[in-house]
């Protein structure tokens, strides 16, 4: 079954993080306007996007791609360039997680944390990160290194189909 995703008033993910940032970086009256943009855009995204078959890869898209996307569709159209409008969704989407690294840090130094991840990240990288989305050609996974190589990814081919695979990177 092919689960389609319906355009839904309510909550966007990373929005009220978001929007105390925007307010500070932009002033409270270009702020409205930006995050009305990203409300606006974000519920066209929904309601337009393509069916997605694997739970893994909608998840992708609802919380991660289109907000994104939303958000910097409404950053060029409120008029900073193509470079501003990068660094500002960079910025954003990185103090979002930033809550989420220092845990992962954390985690990092306990002394068994490396032997647990090297054991566990190829089987949840399969569930996270699907075949039809994604091709991971595993390289490494040894005591000193994890590797791998990506050569297909849903983030960079569904920004380019939304025109802005320069978001990939982020």
């Amino acid at each position: 079954m092919i689960a389609t995703m319906k355009a839904r008033t309510g909550r966007i993910p990373f929005i009220a993080s978001w929007q105390p940032m925007i307010e500070e970086i932009f002033g409270k009256r270009e702020s409205r306007r930006i995050v009305a943009g990203i409300k606006h855009h974000h519920q066209t995204y929904l309601k337009d996007a393509p069916p997605v078959r694997s739970r893994a890869l909608r998840i992708h898209l609802q919380h991660s791609i289109l907000p994104l996307l939303a958000l910097y569709q409404s950053l060029l159209e409120a008029g900073f360039t193509r470079e501003e409008s990068l660094d500002t969704c960079q910025k954003l989407f990185f103090q979002t997680l930033e809550k989420q690294r220092r845990q992962q840090e954390r985690l990092g130094k306990l002394p068994f944390a490396y032997s647990l991840y090297r054991w566990l990240v190829k089987p949840f990288m399969q569930i996270g990160f699907p075949d039809e989305g994604f091709e991971i050609e595993w390289v490494e996974r040894s005591r000193e290194r994890i590797a791998f190589n990506m050569h297909s990814c849903f983030y960079l081919n569904t920004l380019a189909q939304y025109g802005a695979p320069e978001l990939a990177p982020i």
